[in-house]
């Protein structure tokens, strides 16, 4: 990814994106879920990712709130990909983000050894 790439993910990701550990098998993972199929597809592109899913129209609950939705996606990195990527938006990101990185990071390596 180019500097503008990089930056624009960022951007995207430290207000749509969920950083986190799947809990089946401890891998890390960076994913995105959106209505916006173009937007989760140059995500997917921009991260590596090999596919993007798209779910039936339903009901998204989101803490106590209910939106409908026609349709959604998502898209998911893990581990090795999603530890690069970390790596390289870390500088864009804001402090809560940046905290949850450092976090991941550290457990991935400490997974590693």
């Amino acid at each position: 990814m180019n500097e503008h790439e990089i930056s624009w993910l960022a951007g995207y990701l430290e207000g749509e994106g969920s950083f986190g550990v799947d809990k089946r098998n401890g891998s890390i993972f960076i994913e995105v879920r959106t209505t916006d199929e173009d937007v989760a597809q140059k995500v997917a592109s921009l991260m590596g990712s090999p596919s993007v899913r798209g779910y039936d129209p339903g009901t998204y609950v989101y803490k106590g709130t209910q939106k409908p939705v026609k349709r959604w996606y998502d898209t998911r990195v893990y581990n090795k990909v999603a530890a690069s990527i970390m790596m390289q938006i870390f500088p864009f990101m804001g402090a809560r983000r940046k905290v949850r990185i450092l976090e991941l990071l550290t457990n991935y390596k400490e997974k590693l050894l």
